[in-house]
């Protein structure tokens, strides 16, 4: 093999092991993200002439190993059970959501459908981390073979139309929505914020010591197994669309092992899937044309915002139709719109532990659902 091969393999996996580990210890990667830093570092890489065109095939296929080993792993913790112990507002605002990030997506897809090269594929990618999160962006990229350019275009936007979202939402967003929406009612609450935030100061320490290093063989082999399983049946079935039977697959097999106990109390899963997204963002950021996403970014940027907004305006009528409580409200729609992690920040923010619990979770059956939501979305935009 090439040297520069190895070479380009050995950063591509290190580069986010070094940044986990600086993310502990120096504040400003903590504020940027990891995962932005990734990006940015990528398209440098890519478009200095460091990365040439002539490894865009590895590049490829490293990518898409990363995606299909972190979806799994992402999904073995998941508790779905845990959706019987959800208030019955919590499970309304959260179908709300699903339908509100549709007719967004739908309203966006007919505005912009002759000036976004690969719309559908867009409208799709969107669905899904809106549902879910970047994992699921990831995924439906290697679904629906979206170029790398759009793909960092979407990406790109949705990391500046989320931010300005988010803002909004932990200064003024209650405000402004509890003159629409009734009171939350306070409960006992099940999940502090400090646990979670004590869990997130250690969440990727200790994952090769004694103590872990069993579940990590357990599960990294067990991952091992479910993709071979899902690239078996792929080429079972050949007249399906091998990629995204792929994606199904290891989506449909993560999702169901959950379901054992064994399983899903492995240690670190969630955080060893994260690593895996991270590397993938670092070599879809190095794929990417700058010149081509200056192109398509401004359209795509425009896309996002009615995506983001306008599944927020849809979600505020729904939760007005059915009485959603302000709190259940926006808890929930930072989970889909963001991600778990994000949960307990905002909670802190509109002060309201109380809610911590149905965030999570909600957020967490996002990314089992978004691959599914995003290639259906992707299938129906292609038909109109």
């Amino acid at each position: 093999m090439d040297i520069n091969i190895i070479i380009l393999i050995l950063f591509y996996f290190l580069l986010p092991l070094l940044l986990l580990f600086l993310e502990r210890k120096v504040a400003i990667i903590q504020k940027i993200s990891p995962i932005v830093i990734l990006y940015i570092v990528g398209i440098l890489l890519g478009n200095i002439g460091l990365i040439g065109e002539k490894y865009y095939s590895i590049q490829d296929t490293l990518s898409s190993i990363a995606v299909l080993f972190a979806i799994p792993l992402m999904l073995f913790s998941l508790d779905i059970k845990k959706w019987k112990k959800l208030a019955k507002p919590s499970l309304i605002s959260f179908g709300i959501i699903i339908v509100a990030d549709f007719l967004a997506v739908l309203a966006g897809f007919f505005i912009f459908k002759d000036k976004i090269p690969e719309v559908e594929k867009v409208g799709g990618m969107l669905v899904g981390v809106y549902t879910g999160g970047t994992p699921n962006l990831a995924a439906l990229k290697i679904a629906l073979k979206v170029s790398p350019s759009i793909y960092v275009a979407t990406h790109t936007s949705d990391i500046i139309v989320s931010s300005v979202y988010l803002i909004f939402i932990i200064t003024v967003g209650k405000k402004i929505f509890g003159l629409i929406l009734p009171e939350f009612k306070s409960s006992s609450p099940e999940l502090t914020q400090e646990k979670l935030t004590e869990e997130k100061k250690r969440e990727y320490e200790g994952i090769l010591s004694k103590n872990h290093v069993t579940d990590f063989i357990k599960f990294m082999i067990l991952d091992i197994i479910i993709v071979a399983i899902s690239l078996g049946l792929s080429m079972v079935f050949k007249n399906i669309d091998q990629t995204l039977l792929v994606i199904l697959c290891v989506t449909t097999f993560g999702l169901l092992a959950s379901f054992i106990k064994p399983i899903r109390n492995l240690k670190n899963t969630f955080q060893v899937g994260q690593y895996f997204v991270m590397v993938f963002c670092l070599i879809v950021g190095s794929m990417a044309n700058i010149q081509k996403l200056l192109t398509n970014a401004s359209s795509i940027l425009f896309y996002t915002s009615i995506a983001v907004f306008g599944s927020l305006l849809f979600h505020l009528i729904g939760a007005r139709i059915f009485k959603i409580d302000t709190d259940t409200m926006i808890i929930t729609s930072v989970s889909a719109i963001f991600s778990p992690p994000f949960v307990p920040m905002v909670a802190t923010a509109i002060k309201n532990k109380e809610v911590i619990f149905s965030g999570i979770i909600t957020g967490l059956i996002g990314y089992a659902i978004g691959n599914y939501f995003g290639i259906v979305v992707n299938y129906i935009l292609n038909i109109l």
